[in-house]
């Protein structure tokens, strides 16, 4: 059988080492007979994993030995110097051989970032590649784009963002026209610095569904599948739904737990609550891409479980089984 998708995988990136990433791949090959993974891993995790799933590693998971790991602590020049042997560098160098369709990480953010720009460049005609996720919404999930890759940004910049942004959403939202705004601090065409103002003075004249402005609190609305900022004001508005999410968790574990009433009354709302939770699960929307690269970079949380990496792959499966570097690269200028 002829296995089409190839997709690389760090073992040892993570917060919590490889048991996770092997978990997600036994899962991830089971669901995808046309995958086969890549596993870049130091020998000690190559060992663990040959001893603890004996039956379990088939001829489409494959078992590659590195000498070292990209830690969590260590700086992106040092990782970019003196580790590249290392089972990021490699997973990402099988990018640029073609040897791989994607590469997926859960390891140092800034290594990574750095690693994949220095060896898959950028699109031609892109200025500056970006960080995205996908985000819950009432109706249906967003798009956020940039989340910490470029903490300035031009406005040509954030319309580029908008659609590289505008061919994803396409692609994991299933969108035909995908309804893309700027986040601002008011909806009103005076509101906003000169910057965003000139980006979305560019937009309104691009190809683009572009809706105008958009406040953080209505980013859930529904209203919109792709919602740009720069880097700097993305990186503080996901750290902050993140928080937020896990305030409200505590704040109903608190209320629930409080009297004995409200403990007997937990009983019934398990049902309900239990659907509430896997609405909420940010594991279910675990994976950020490294768009603007000349190859497909997923980055996975750092404390991802099996579920969260398992997510994680998903979204390279599926841009991998896409073709959104050549729709971006020939609609970037």
């Amino acid at each position: 059988m002829m296995h089409q998708i190839k997709i690389a995988i760090d073992l040892d990136g993570g917060d919590l080492g490889f048991e996770p990433v092997i978990e997600a791949s036994i899962s991830f090959v089971e669901s995808h007979p046309d995958a086969t993974l890549l596993c870049y891993g130091v020998r000690e995790s190559i060992a663990s994993i040959k001893k603890r799933y004996p039956n379990k590693i088939e001829d489409r998971i494959e078992l590659i030995e590195c000498d070292e790991a990209v830690r969590m602590d260590d700086k992106p020049a040092d990782a970019l110097r003196r580790k590249k042997a290392s089972t990021m560098a490699r997973g990402i160098e099988a990018i640029k051989d073609r040897y791989a369709h994607a590469f997926v990480s859960s390891g140092n953010t800034g290594a990574l970032m750095l690693l994949s720009s220095v060896t898959l460049k950028l699109i031609e005609g892109v200025e500056r590649p970006a960080i995205v996720t996908m985000l819950p919404g009432k109706k249906t999930p967003f798009l956020m784009l940039d989340l910490g890759a470029n903490t300035e940004c031009t406005s040509e910049n954030l319309v580029q963002f908008a659609k590289m942004g505008n061919f994803l959403a396409k692609d994991l939202l299933e969108k035909e026209h995908p309804v893309v705004a700027l986040l601002n601090i008011g909806e009103e065409h005076h509101k906003g610095h000169s910057t965003i103002k000139d980006a979305s003075e560019k937009l309104r004249a691009s190809e683009l569904n572009y809706r105008g402005y958009i406040e953080a609190n209505e980013m859930f609305s529904g209203t919109v599948d792709v919602v740009v900022c720069d880097g700097f004001t993305g990186n503080i508005a996901l750290k902050s739904i993140e928080g937020t999410a896990g305030l409200i968790k505590v704040f109903i574990q608190n209320i629930l737990m409080s009297n004995l009433f409200y403990k007997f009354l937990a009983i019934f709302t398990l049902p309900v609550l239990a659907k509430l939770r896997k609405k909420m699960d940010p594991r279910r929307y675990n994976g950020a891409m490294l768009i603007g690269l000349n190859g497909i970079v997923i980055k996975s949380h750092g404390s991802s479980d099996a579920t969260g990496f398992r997510a994680a792959l998903d979204i390279a499966y599926k841009e991998s089984k896409s073709d959104i570097l050549n729709k971006i690269s020939r609609n970037i200028s």
